[in-house]
């Protein structure tokens, strides 16, 4: 078959707009400079990140994020993807069980006080000691 607007011999495609009962038949081309978005060009871009230009498509097939500027970008997308990999559609973040890191370390720095004002420096010296390995080091 051939195109009705140009007569190329090429993909054709059976648009009709409702008021032939045939339609047209139209190649790839034509179908597009006409305004029929499934002729192969979508008529809205891909939307993508603002800061490094990685498009939405990417994020499942990357399995990354490109910049900083993509997770509010793509704020919809990412909450579906959390979920259908089994994840809360919200970030948290990491707390130790049992306890949260800086009430933990919040606890030692009284202990620390309570030890130094008690002229307990052995005591102190250990909290010290463990203050520094949990991450919260102390300035004294």
């Amino acid at each position: 078959m051939r195109c009705d607007a140009c007569g190329a011999d090429d993909d054709i495609l059976f648009m009709s707009d409702g008021t032939t009962p045939d339609g047209l038949r139209l190649c790839r081309a034509c179908a597009s400079a006409r305004g029929y978005p499934e002729a192969g060009g979508s008529p809205d871009p891909e939307p993508a990140c603002p800061g490094c230009g990685m498009p939405v498509s990417e994020l499942s097939s990357a399995g990354r994020l490109g910049c900083a500027r993509c997770v509010p970008s793509f704020r919809k997308e990412l909450s579906m993807l959390w979920r259908r990999a089994g994840r809360p559609a919200r970030y948290a973040g990491k707390v130790p069980s049992g306890r949260s890191g800086t009430d933990a370390l919040a606890g030692l720095r009284r202990e620390l006080s309570a030890a130094l004002e008690a002229e307990d420096f052995e005591r102190a010296a250990a909290v010290r000691d463990e203050l520094r390995t949990k991450g919260g080091g102390t300035s004294r």
